[in-house]
């Protein structure tokens, strides 16, 4: 039999244990909304170096700047190396010239990511206008020798996002010599959405831009009205191979546990057809993490294990800075008790934890959403982390990413797909409120998991 008084110590100690973590918890939570200094980071960076293009010295600057500041944070980091795509990109070559029905006019046009462009001389041709990818392959014959516009209604982005992230192949295939995706956005004010989009190998490569959802609609009416829009169209890009860029990594190292790691991160990378755009996707998850690390070494607070917060390179490219890093971290994987990513859908309120843990890591997760419980409510649904996080699924590491909800009493803009991916995701629609609770949301989930005895369980999640 042990004694009581044996039981009693013991209680005791577990108590005080955990009265410490609680205690800790709190001071970086007060710390945060009491902080000011980088949320005004973000608005300083998209104000000096505008948008971040992958490969572009804009987003080179931006980490180098980066680098700066964690040097006056006191802040060891390490960059390292990514070989990124480097695309070309003179949007304001980019030109679009409605020369029939009608009076000729210019509308609005932009090249998505990683397209080709149409060389020295204009795309000129007639249009065809589609809603769907079966309304395509029913009208392939109308298709050769035309600019195929895909006029598709908003729904969720999920459904929307294979237009153009395929169209410009699904056209060629039909005979197309261009490719135009109306934005991705529930809600445009005459706005340009851009994104990535991919070629096959063996299928004729076309150039594919996007137009606004207004045009769209427009060429959609003439042509049920039996008119036949003539367009002609100029996209400056080009593919230029491949360059170096960098994913940024700073850290607090754990007391008991230094070699096991709580991974919390965000891309700096953004699109560039604003001039200071990329501020909710993602200035705002890039700098959440790096708050953490850099507050909870203001304060000389450590976790049983290393927090460790990563800026992405390259995740607008398809997360080939998430993919390089899984690649160069292989042994520390079996060590990653979790990676966190906060990408999903801008730095508004937090509602849902997407994540791939078993039921018994949920099980030792339960005690973390009881305390974030205090703060906010979320709840944990089953999902990917996201774009640079997922790849780590693949050695059994569990992922975690945040999505949020505006306010629409207090967000000007009511959904996210409002300004993804267009000029108009710029500093101002970031609420610092807001942006405090997801940054508080990453700090207790972090710190409690790296506190916990043991490391989460592996997965089983699908290779993505």
């Amino acid at each position: 039999m042990v004694p009581c008084r044996v039981l009693l110590n013991v209680a005791l100690f577990l108590a005080c244990v955990i009265g410490v973590m609680s205690d800790d918890v709190d001071l970086l939570l007060d710390a945060i909304v009491s902080d000011t200094e980088q949320f005004d980071r973000i608005y300083e960076m998209c104000d000096t170096f505008g948008s971040r293009l992958t490969g572009s010295q804009d987003l080179e600057d931006s980490f180098d700047w980066c680098q700066q500041l964690m040097t006056a944070d006191g802040l060891e980091y390490s960059p390292e190396k990514v070989p990124a795509p480097h695309w070309i990109h003179n949007h304001h070559g980019d030109e679009l010239l409605l020369l029939s029905p009608g009076k000729q006019r210019y509308l609005s046009v932009t090249c998505l990511g990683d397209s080709i462009g149409t060389g020295s001389s204009p795309v000129t041709a007639q249009v065809l206008v589609v809603s769907s990818f079966d309304e395509l392959q029913a009208r392939a014959d109308e298709a050769v020798g035309k600019i195929v516009v895909y006029d598709i209604p908003f729904t969720t982005y999920g459904a929307s996002s294979p237009y153009r992230i395929n169209g410009a192949v699904e056209a060629a295939k039909v005979g197309a010599i261009a490719s135009l995706t109306n934005s991705i956005t529930q809600l445009s004010l005459y706005t340009l959405h851009t994104g990535v989009m991919y070629y096959e190998e063996g299928v004729t490569v076309i150039p594919a831009g996007s137009i606004t959802v207004e045009d769209a609609q427009m060429l959609h009416r003439m042509q049920n009205r039996s008119q036949t829009p003539t367009l002609q169209l100029t996209l400056d890009c080009s593919r230029a191979g491949f360059t170096s860029s960098r994913n940024l990594i700073t850290e607090v190292k754990g007391s008991l546990y230094p070699d096991e790691l709580v991974i919390i991160s965000g891309h700096l990378d953004s699109w560039d057809v604003g001039s200071t755009l990329g501020a909710q996707d993602d200035a705002s998850g890039a700098f959440a993490g790096w708050q953490i690390v850099r507050l909870m070494t203001q304060l000389g607070l450590k976790a049983k294990r290393t927090i460790r917060a990563v800026l992405w390179t390259c995740e607008e490219f398809g997360g080939c800075g998430g993919r390089s890093y899984t690649g160069e971290h292989v042994e520390e994987m079996n060590n990653t008790s979790i990676a966190l990513e906060m990408d999903n859908n801008g730095a508004y309120i937090p509602s849902v934890l997407t994540t791939d843990l078993t039921q018994e890591g949920l099980e030792m997760f339960q005690p973390i959403l009881d305390r974030l419980a205090k703060i906010v409510n979320v709840t944990a649904e089953y999902g990917g982390g996201g774009e640079d996080i997922d790849h780590m699924q693949q050695y059994g590491v569990p992922v975690l990413g945040l999505s949020t909800k505006p306010d629409v009493n207090v967000n000007l803009y009511a959904n996210y797909f409002d300004v993804h991916h267009s000029p108009a995701d710029t500093a101002d629609k970031l609420v610092k409120s807001q942006w405090d609770l997801c940054v508080s949301t990453f700090a207790v989930i972090s710190y409690m998991v790296a506190d916990l005895d043991s490391l989460l369980p592996r997965t089983n999640s699908p290779v993505p």
